[in-house]
């Protein structure tokens, strides 16, 4: 890393939409820990598209700010989790990381998931069932919305199984390196959650007591204005200006564009279909946390 920053040693790698950019703001108010912004550069799931932070020298740009009284200097990419390779460029590169995972019923997780992907145009498919039933074609490559970057996101048969992927992360990491944390947990008793992590990273109670739900699901007022937004040429733009990291001038549209989502309930044969998907990934993870999660699979 460079002279001014710090090497960072905590990583919140997902899953998606389990309640990590909660958790990373309230870590972002404890004066011993250092967050990233972006939070997500998504930089060691090299086996993916999905990558906003492509170079060392953008990535170390990230932690410059960082200093001696960041205990523990954090990003949270929440692709991490899913990425067959993440976990272990992340060791390679700092054998002494701490990782925090947080985990969401699967048949929630996949509908929120969706939700995001169509508000950024990795999803074009705005009926969940329809873009369940489609798994298939999109595995064989049809189907795929042109901006997707990485089509492994849309597979949401997949992307939930955290029990094959915590093993993964096991297969790599000391378990009392890894913190495994339960979305139903951080949303019934947030501060029960934050005093957890602060515990597990070693660090006094900063005294926090206001827990808001950040990243609630939103969708979008004008699909057309988010075209316009999201065009390819504003990317080539920035490239060819050697721009590589988000600017943020476009977040206040951004914003504006976007208004709190109705989620359209599921058929009861589509949640069960979803449920039956992950009940055995669910049973293995039950294993690996020693925690029934029958709750999971009603």
């Amino acid at each position: 890393m460079t002279a001014t920053g710090r090497r960072p040693n905590l990583f919140l790698i997902g899953a998606p939409k389990c309640g990590t950019t909660s958790l990373a703001g309230y870590l972002a108010g404890h004066p011993q820990v250092f967050v990233s912004d972006p939070k997500e550069p998504h930089f060691f799931n090299t086996d993916s598209e999905f990558r906003f932070t492509r170079s060392w020298a953008d990535y170390e740009a990230i932690f410059a700010t960082a200093d001696s009284q960041h205990r523990w200097v954090m990003e949270a990419s929440t692709g991490y989790l899913y990425s067959e390779v993440a976990v272990q460029n992340i060791v390679s590169f700092n054998p002494d990381a701490r990782f925090i995972v947080l985990l969401r019923r699967p048949v929630e997780m996949v509908v929120s998931l969706h939700a995001q992907l169509l508000l950024g145009q990795q999803e074009e498919i705005e009926d969940f069932e329809h873009a369940w039933d489609v798994i298939a074609a999109r595995k064989e490559g049809r189907d795929l919305p042109p901006r997707c970057r990485d089509q492994r996101f849309l597979y949401y048969d997949e992307i939930a199984r955290y029990g094959a992927q915590l093993e993964r992360v096991f297969a790599t990491v000391p378990r009392d390196h890894v913190l495994a944390i339960l979305f139903d947990d951080l949303a019934h008793d947030p501060h029960a959650v934050y005093e957890q992590v602060l515990a597990f990273l070693g660090l006094d109670s900063d005294g926090r007591q206001i827990f808001d739900v950040l990243n609630e699901r939103k969708a979008l007022r004008s699909r057309r204005l988010n075209r316009i937004l999201s065009n390819p040429h504003f990317l080539r733009l920035k490239q060819l200006l050697g721009v590589n990291t988000p600017t943020g001038l476009l977040a206040p549209f951004h914003s504006i564009n976007r208004k709190p989502a109705v989620r359209k309930p599921l058929s009861t044969e589509l949640r069960t279909r979803i449920i039956k998907t992950y009940a055995d990934d669910v049973r293995v993870l039950e294993r690996l946390l020693d925690r029934s999660l029958d709750h999971w699979l009603g």
